[in-house]
């Protein structure tokens, strides 16, 4: 805290950088098992208290989801009908 106060900035809790960081990693795209490397975790469990879930990213991967739901319905069938015909003709 005699850092803060030489700066001149309000004091603060030196773990909320590392919890900035660890988010600013996972909006950028980087998996727990990254953040956990650079963070020098033991656990994931605890790198999951620091990297806090990005709202963005749930909304993308949700609407990447839909568009290959959307794409294997219209492309002749579901994924498992499409699977048993090559198994029958295989076996053939």
């Amino acid at each position: 805290m005699l850092a803060c106060d030489s700066a001149g900035v309000p004091r603060f809790n030196p773990y909320k950088l590392r919890h900035s960081y660890a988010t600013l990693l996972r909006r950028a795209g980087a998996d727990i098992a990254d953040i956990q490397e650079l963070l020098g975790h033991k656990s994931p469990k605890t790198t999951q208290r620091y990297a806090m879930v990005v709202p963005e990213k749930l909304v993308a991967v949700t609407r990447r989801v839909e568009q290959a739901w959307t794409r294997s319905r219209t492309q002749g069938g579901n994924a498992a009908s499409q699977i048993g015909r090559r198994a029958r003709s295989r076996q053939s």
